[in-house]
């Protein structure tokens, strides 16, 4: 980026820090500040803290003396720019102290700088994004059925320590508050899975940005909140209207902000080159485009459009590339994402999107510089480079219905799920308030275990006790202090908080368990988009005992072609309820061609995997093509390898004998090994096996 020329406007930065225990806020002003802040990077700089002493001070006194107040590796907090106003006498106006930029940050390194002044003492002090401060920690979970968004907030819920849930509104404790907000095509909105396997967070993102062909835009406010913007649309930040200025300081009179372009940088533009899709729900690889391929994207149950737009977004994000202004400015409202609107075009181009901005200030004096792309294509980072498979363990879950060494059966793409047992648990505390709740017993907390909700009544308590906890409030404040060394008012103390922290987690137990309730009307135990298309009748059948067995037995006599010889006076509202069952629940619901029943069908599978998560993995055999051998089943609990090839694709390439899984008779009894042979039309011969009647006793 270009070198920025300094302007008469003056501003004023401070940084924010609680103070120590939750003391009383420290405001330190700050002598020079320096962030940089790009697409898909956040925000990361230094500044310096400075501060008159008396001769024998030094900085690192003075430095001790900023720890004193809160100023520690790690902690949280809120770099204000605001701006220095005053009226023709000199005195500060009502534009004085107006905040026009915040960056919540992270701080990391702090060293006291020396110098040959004896009466200033000085740190500095490394700033970023809590994105940019977790980038380096290796993350390990994996996701089912959710949006790209939900993915990315686990994944830094995972990386601050967190339960890795999905969610948009990760807790990163002790760091800023983050929420992400998705703003991209409808196709991301649900993907059928994703692993981290021991990829640093950085990398890992990077790489489901570059493949989803999605770019982050970060912005602060002054409350400390940080909106992270997952999208693939234009750029659409407020329009800074601007100017082309032979200099940063040009005194002609103008509404627009003066804009001194420093550079104009071009690059050869990009082909479009074909891909190939690997999707194992389909037929066979599908090529989209012509001519040579640039890619192969392994994917579940994306159709060519999803493929083109993956395509298409690494060549916009060039085409973006292609010419690139340096500019600079005094105007501190350019960020990543905001457009600058010249008043006449450069290279036949009036409007340019900020892609990078580096913010200097010292003393009072202010300037930036920047980078600026085409913003009619939406940016995008290039493909990330091809990365080598890694092996991680898992063992074969066929969910909560299942028992150890139970025979799990492969779906009709020969899947089989699985679970990885490196993803995150539920903490002690959160698995002894489901087992408090839980009051038969049966693993599951139902609205039905509560008994009487009254206490529930106030929401907006138990909201605030909700908020309490994931923000650290209840937290033991004595940690690794025997119960017995406290003192009494200490004591009391910890078990308050222990016990508002039981009660917070009933709360959110409650609150699950009622909304299951009110919108589980498939019955199946969890919420999915099958529900909203089941009929009231197909409802309440589902939800008595003794009507749905009716309705089994009427759509396996369907199924048979037998319905109305089995059941001739079966009324045809029942008929049409059975048909209704058939469409939703049948063997072949999952592959209905109305697309909307398809894709609710495929959301309800997928529902009983995401937490814990289960993922329904191709297992790659020895023999293939024509001639290929499989085993039906596999036990729940068979431990086996899976080879990650990115965050979107995974296989099983073995299973393995473990001395705490021993061969059950019953598994035996129930397997069966096949070897088949095709041909190349649909006729087919092999052996079957099968164990013998001795082999069996």
């Amino acid at each position: 980026m270009a070198e920025q020329t300094y302007t008469g406007i003056r501003y004023r930065a401070a940084l924010h820090v609680e103070g120590p225990g939750g003391g009383e806020p420290a405001m330190l002003p700050i002598a020079r500040l320096l962030i940089s802040e790009n697409y898909n990077a956040g925000w990361r700089g230094r500044l310096v803290l400075a501060q008159r002493v008396t001769p024998g001070v030094t900085s690192s006194n003075y430095m001790g003396w900023l720890m004193g107040r809160g100023l520690l590796p790690g902690v949280s907090g809120n770099i204000h720019l605001t701006l220095e106003s005053t009226d023709a006498s000199g005195n500060p106006d009502e534009l004085n102290g107006t905040v026009v930029r915040s960056w919540p940050v992270a701080l990391g390194a702090i060293e006291p700088v020396g110098g040959d002044d004896a009466t200033l003492a000085a740190c500095t002090v490394q700033v970023m994004d809590p994105l940019t401060f977790l980038e380096d920690r290796a993350i390990w979970g994996a996701y089912r059925g959710c949006s790209v968004g939900e993915m990315i907030g686990g994944a830094l819920s995972m990386a601050a320590g967190g339960n890795g849930r999905p969610t948009l509104e990760p807790v990163l404790s002790g760091l800023p508050s983050v929420t992400i907000r998705p703003t991209h095509r409808p196709a991301l909105e649900r993907l059928e899975y994703g692993v981290a396997a021991g990829r640093s967070l950085g990398e890992w993102l990077a790489e489901v940005l570059g493949l989803l062909g999605l770019r982050i835009e970060m912005l602060g406010n002054h409350q400390g909140e940080i909106v992270v913007s997952v999208t693939d649309m234009p750029a659409s930040g407020q329009p800074v209207r601007s100017r082309v200025a032979g200099s940063v300081e040009d005194g002609s009179e103008s509404s627009r902000t003066p804009v001194q372009l420093t550079g104009l940088y071009g690059q050869p533009t990009v082909p479009v080159r074909a891909t190939v899709l690997d999707d194992i729900t389909q037929g066979d690889f599908r090529r989209i485009g012509s001519g040579s391929v640039g890619r192969v994207v392994e994917a579940l149950r994306i159709d060519a459009d999803e493929v083109a737009a993956r395509m298409m977004a690494a060549r916009r994000g060039r085409d973006a590339e292609m010419f690139a202004l340096s500019a600079a400015s005094d105007q501190p409202g350019f960020r990543p994402g905001r457009i600058a609107a010249f008043d006449e075009a450069v290279r036949g181009i009036e409007r340019w999107q900020v892609a990078g901005v580096r913010h200097q200030l010292a003393g009072l004096s202010y300037g930036n510089a920047m980078t600026l792309f085409d913003s009619r294509y939406p940016w995008a980072p290039p493909l990330p480079p091809q990365r080598a498979d890694v092996i991680v363990p898992a063992a074969v879950d066929g969910g909560r219905d299942f028992a150890t060494h139970q025979p799990v059966p492969r779906d009709r793409l020969g899947r089989i799920p699985v679970r990885f047992p490196f993803l995150p648990a539920d903490t002690a505390e959160e698995q002894e308030a489901k087992a408090a709740a839980d009051r038969d017993g049966d693993g599951v907390v139902e609205l039905s275990d509560f008994g009487d909700t009254s206490v529930f009544n106030d929401t907006a308590h138990w909201e605030r006790e909700v908020e309490a906890l994931k923000s650290g409030e209840l937290d033991d404040p004595f940690p690794g202090r025997d119960y017995a060394d406290l003192t009494a008012s200490q004591q009391a103390t910890r078990l308050e908080l222990a016990a508002r922290q039981k009660g917070a987690r009933r709360y959110l137990l409650y609150v699950d368990a009622k909304f299951r309730a009110e919108h589980d009307r498939d019955h199946d135990g969890y919420v999915s988009q099958r529900d909203e298309l089941v009929s009231e009748s197909l409802h309440e059948a589902l939800g008595d005992a003794a009507k749905r067995e009716d309705l089994m037995e009427w759509h396996d006599s369907m199924g048979a072609g037998t319905l109305e010889e089995d059941f001739p006076e079966l009324s045809d509202e029942d008929v049409a309820m059975t048909q209704e069952y058939d469409n939703l629940f049948g063997d072949d619901a999952g592959q209905s061609p109305n697309e909307r029943v398809r894709d609710a069908v495929n959301d309800a599978t997928s529902a009983a995997q995401r937490w814990p998560v289960r993922l329904p993995l191709p297992i790659v055999n020895p023999m293939a093509g024509g001639l290929h051998g499989f085993v039906p089943s596999h036990r729940h609990g068979d431990a086996c390898r899976v080879a990650v090839h990115g965050p979107f694709s995974a296989e099983v390439i073995g299973f393995q004998y473990r001395d705490d899984r021993p061969v059950g008779g019953e598994v035996r009894h129930a397997t069966a090994g096949f070897v088949v042979e095709h041909d190349t039309r649909d006729a087919w011969s092999g052996f079957v096996f099968r164990p013998t009647e001795e082999e069996a006793e």
